[in-house]
């Protein structure tokens, strides 16, 4: 399959979603969505590292894997509109074989009898899709199994998760209608700073940072590996923590 030139984009829940970064981690939150489309769905973990450096608020929009990062809003969107595409090609072969079949007088009556309406394929297929993407959506991680996929995150290893914790619950005692959820976990976390060496570390061997526009093209058969191999783990993600 030839590489998909577009992705959906949603500018309220972007708007959302970046409320707390700089102008500068945008625009490289951009360019790593981007990336990740473009590649089959996986950044290596080279690239990313080098690109991402310490912004961790960028970090945390992102889901390590052994193969690479990926953002899994993203990877959901990419695979909804996979589907809806397939399903707009089976749509006009069955439309296109059903004009074939009436041109044929001999076979009219036998085409309306075997084969299902227009609108009926699209229904089916409608709901298909709806059952598929609220599958998905429906399963959540526990609040523990969270709070442990946070503490394993390498972005917060600095950060005494049990401490900041404690804070959030006093300063929250003292705001009422104000409450502990996922994202004011994650933007409390992402507030703090992390310690300044002393003795900054400089490897004058350490190549360049590469951008992602040098990042090599890859074969339409690894494009296609790397979409199967993401898909695979965003689904065992899916069955362990019931996202």
């Amino acid at each position: 399959m030839a590489k998909d030139p577009a992705m959906l984009f949603y500018t309220s829940d972007f708007l959302t979603g970046t409320l707390f970064m700089t102008n500068e981690q945008v625009g490289i939150y951009v360019r790593l969505l981007c990336a990740q489309h473009q590649h089959g769905g996986m950044i290596d973990k080279t690239s990313f590292n080098s690109i991402v450096g310490n912004h961790n608020i960028i970090r945390g929009k992102f889901v390590e894997v052994d193969d690479g990062f990926f953002n899994e809003r993203l990877m959901i969107e990419m695979d909804k509109r996979k589907v809806k595409s397939s399903n707009l090609s089976a749509n006009a072969t069955v439309r296109w074989k059903k004009a074939k079949q009436k041109d044929n007088k001999c076979n009219a009556i036998a085409s309306d009898l075997n084969m299902p309406t227009e609108d009926a394929n699209e229904n089916v297929n409608e709901d298909r899709n709806k059952n598929e993407v609220k599958k998905k959506i429906s399963k959540k991680l526990t609040d523990e199994e969270w709070l442990k996929s946070i503490k394993d995150n390498p972005a917060y290893q600095h950060i005494e998760i049990d401490r900041e914790l404690a804070k959030m619950d006093a300063w929250l005692s003292t705001q009422p209608g104000r409450k502990k959820t996922r994202r004011f976990i994650i933007n409390w976390l992402n507030k703090v700073e992390k310690p300044v060496s002393l003795k900054p570390v400089v490897n004058k061997n350490e190549p360049p940072r590469p951008d992602i526009l040098d990042m090599p093209d890859i074969t339409e058969k690894q494009r296609q590996k790397n979409i199967n191999g993401v898909k695979n783990i965003v689904k065992k993600l899916a069955d362990r923590r019931g996202f």
